[in-house]
């Protein structure tokens, strides 16, 4: 390895080697952090699949599946949602080693596990959508209890907007 580094700096090595070299340097820096970046990636292609299933399962149920259609800007949201979450994690990760080092506080995976828990509540949204298992029942009605809470209504949408706009 040094000795590659060695060629790099004196500009004995090719262009190839060199962006191989620097890209090799990369991702062994990042390999700590290799398994959270998959473990959300994870989380958010399965909760992405399960939510386009819902919709349509939901559209069918409505009568409406003819008008039903797969949108790009929600795939679009779920790929910088996705960038977004890479990008937390690594800051954490560099926050962690590099200016917390003297406490183990372990961000990065504290990061990974709210991350990864909003989209299995998610997932599990969706999955009441979709099966009449008794347990999804029960789930729906549970999700639906405790999340009117945070439900914001049409009108509370509208005046939200307005003051956005001034």
């Amino acid at each position: 390895m040094f000795g590659k580094i060695t060629l790099l700096l004196t500009g004995k090595s090719s262009f190839v080697e060199t962006m191989a070299t620097i890209i090799g340097c990369i991702i062994g820096f990042f390999a700590p952090i290799q398994t959270l970046v998959q473990m959300v990636f994870e989380f958010i292609a399965i909760d992405f699949i399960v939510g386009v299933w819902a919709s349509r399962v939901k559209a069918k149920r409505a009568g409406k599946l003819s008008e039903w259609g797969f949108e790009s800007k929600k795939a679009w949201r779920t790929i910088w949602k996705l960038l977004f979450v890479i990008i937390g994690i690594v800051l954490f990760y560099h926050l962690d080693c590099v200016i917390l080092s003297f406490v183990e506080l372990r961000m990065p995976q504290l990061f990974c596990g709210f991350v990864c828990s909003v989209e299995l509540w998610s997932f599990l949204e969706n999955a009441a959508c979709i099966s009449t298992h008794p347990v999804f029942k029960w789930l729906k009605k549970y999700m639906g209890e405790k999340g009117a809470d945070y439900v914001i209504s049409p009108d509370e949408l509208s005046k939200a907007k307005e003051e956005d706009a001034k």
